[in-house]
């Protein structure tokens, strides 16, 4: 993911931090930290980019998408265009100690880096709604796929509006893309920075922890409920229970990637939280803890794509029919949602057999649908005589 723009924001306050020049710091030190804050970020680019490529890839040429699929999809795109935009930029910046890509740049560069969090955590949001509706309300109609569209366009235009007072008070100022507040007042930053925070960062979390704790209490009431009901015979509860087990090991990921994001951006938000209402920039390591937290921030792009990659491959109904069909069926034929792939498998099967030459013998000597129904009509008619005499 792309980190938050307010460490651009309070870089660009502060030069010394941007460009690693602190008079405090060593030149050795300085080295170092740029060697392996541009060793981390070429890491996550390359990881992050064939996660996301693989990804994206897989579910653009499915031909029909399950909602979080397309949640899925529109993070793996948001993650990807991290990958390739914002931290080859960040890159640069660190080289060349400086904005070389003129104004233009300086009001899209930063503020895309914004709107990438801000979908990011957004689509996090609607994935942990969509799981709540989902398994707490499950007669519901499932929402079509043009509404989860529109709402991912949402998605874009509410982080694009929240970003844009910011992006225009980017301005080009001593060769560095700094931000330029009315009057130069600072309770401007400081409130963009909270608002940044709890609405990017707390406030989502909050509602994502709620809604997926009202998912897990239903789970463990559904799990205990299925658990009861293996003794039976009834295909119904086996489905019932094999639901159960799917919907949570989806849930796991779900979390998972919640956590992920949490994790990688919690570095990020206490330190420059610290910055804006505390005297952390006064602490003489503080370069060296916010270049960790960039590149946790910006971690959380490489890691997403193999967390739902690692969904895909676990959750296969498919697979799961295969292996257990060798020791048995345990589904009815009509119950199973996969049972059309593996009726046209065997009709494909089928349509072989009927081609073999012993087949076609067999056909000739056989008798026509006529024939049989003229057979058929008397002997219905030979067995009611019989019963009259």
């Amino acid at each position: 993911m792309a980190s938050f723009q307010p460490t651009n924001v309070n870089i660009s306050r502060d030069e010394s931090i941007l460009n690693f020049t602190k008079s405090r710091n060593t030149e050795p030190t300085r080295e170092v930290l740029t060697v392996i804050q541009i060793t981390c970020y070429s890491i996550i680019i390359v990881i992050g980019t064939i996660g996301n490529v693989m990804l994206v890839f897989d579910l653009a040429t499915k031909h029909y998408l399950k909602t979080s699929q397309y949640f899925i999809l529109n993070l793996a795109t948001v993650d990807l265009l991290t990958c390739a935009l914002s931290i080859p930029f960040d890159i640069s910046l660190v080289v060349l100690g400086g904005w070389p890509f003129g104004p233009v740049m300086c009001r899209i560069v930063y503020p895309l880096q914004t709107i990438l969090i801000a979908v990011s955590v957004f689509t996090l949001l609607c994935m942990a709604v969509e799981r709540h509706r989902a398994i707490l309300h499950p007669l519901k109609p499932k929402i079509p796929g043009k509404v989860i569209m529109l709402v991912i366009l949402l998605n874009w235009v509410i982080a694009t509006g929240l970003v844009s007072p910011y992006a225009a008070a980017l301005t080009i100022k001593d060769g560095h893309c700094a931000e330029n507040w009315p009057n130069n007042d600072p309770r401007y930053p400081k409130a963009f920075s909270l608002c940044v925070f709890l609405i990017l960062y707390l406030s989502p979390l909050c509602v994502i922890t709620a809604a997926y704790t009202f998912v897990g209490i239903r789970l463990r009431a559904n799990s205990h409920k299925a658990e009861l009901l293996v003794g039976t015979l009834s295909c119904k509860s086996r489905l019932a229970k094999s639901r159960t087990q799917r919907n949570i090991r989806i849930v796991k990921f779900f979390v998972l990637a919640v956590v992920a994001f949490a994790l990688c951006l919690l570095p990020f938000q206490v330190m420059w939280m610290w910055s804006d209402f505390g005297n952390g920039q006064d602490w003489s390591h503080f370069n060296e803890v916010l270049t960790f937290a960039n590149v946790m921030a910006y971690a959380n792009s490489a890691v997403n794509p193999y967390i739902f990659g690692a969904l895909g491959s676990r959750y296969n109904s498919y697979n799961c029919l295969r292996q257990k069909n060798r020791k048995g069926r345990y589904f009815a034929r009509n119950t199973f949602p996969f049972h059309s792939f593996i009726r046209k498998r065997r009709s494909t099967g089928n349509k072989k057999l009927l081609k073999s030459p012993e087949i076609s013998v067999i056909k000739r000597n056989s008798p026509t649908p006529n024939e049989n129904r003229s057979r058929g009509n008397s002997n219905l008619t030979n067995a009611l005589f019989e019963s009259s005499v």
